[in-house]
C-alpha cells in the first residue's frame, strides 16, 4: 500500500503514540484515592471526540462495551476506562496549556518531513493557516514551540 505523502507521512497509530506520550506528561493534582482515570485516559477520551465528531461519543462508547464487551475508545485509543465528560473536564482544566506544545511540535514536524506544508506556504513564502476553517489567516514570524513562522 503506498502512502500519500510518502514514507515519511504520520500514521493514525504514529499521532495516538505520541498523543499517549504527552498526555502521560500531564501534571496530575490530585490527590486521596480518586485516581481511577489517569490523565492518559482522560486525555486521549478528550482527543476521541473530536476525532470521531460526535458530541456523545463517550457514552456511545460506554454502551458499545456493555452490549458488544469492546468499544472504539479502547481498539483506537487504548482507553480501558472511560471518565464522564466532567470528570475529564475537571482533570484537563488544571493542565497549562503549554502541556501540548510537543504534541503540535510533533504533528507540525511530520506534516513538514511528509512535504505537505509548503503547499500553504504563499508566494512570499508566509505560512499560511485556516484557524476558522473558512479563511487563510498570515502567520508572521511568531514562536509556536520549537518552529517560527
Amino acid at each position: 500500500m503506498s502512502a500519500p505523502f510518502g514514507l515519511n507521512a504520520l500514521t493514525f497509530s504514529d499521532v495516538v503514540k505520541q498523543l499517549r506520550t504527552t498526555f502521560e506528561t500531564f501534571s496530575d493534582r490530585r490527590t486521596g484515592k480518586n485516581t481511577r482515570y489517569t490523565m492518559t485516559d482522560a486525555g486521549l477520551s478528550a482527543f476521541s471526540v473530536f476525532f470521531m465528531q460526535s458530541p456523545s461519543f463517550l457514552d456511545f462508547q460506554r454502551t458499545m462495551q456493555e452490549t458488544q464487551g469492546k468499544n472504539n475508545a479502547q481498539t483506537l485509543f487504548g482507553v480501558f476506562h472511560i471518565p464522564t465528560d466532567n470528570h475529564i473536564r475537571s482533570l484537563l482544566d488544571a493542565v497549562e496549556p503549554m502541556a501540548v506544545y510537543p504534541l503540535f511540535d510533533f504533528v507540525f514536524d511530520g506534516f513538514q518531513g511528509a512535504g505537505v506544508i509548503d503547499a500553504f506556504r504563499s508566494t512570499d513564502n508566509r505560512l499560511l493557516l485556516a484557524l476558522d476553517g473558512t479563511q487563510y489567516f498570515w502567520l508572521i514570524p511568531i514562536s509556536w514551540g520549537n518552529h517560527y513562522m
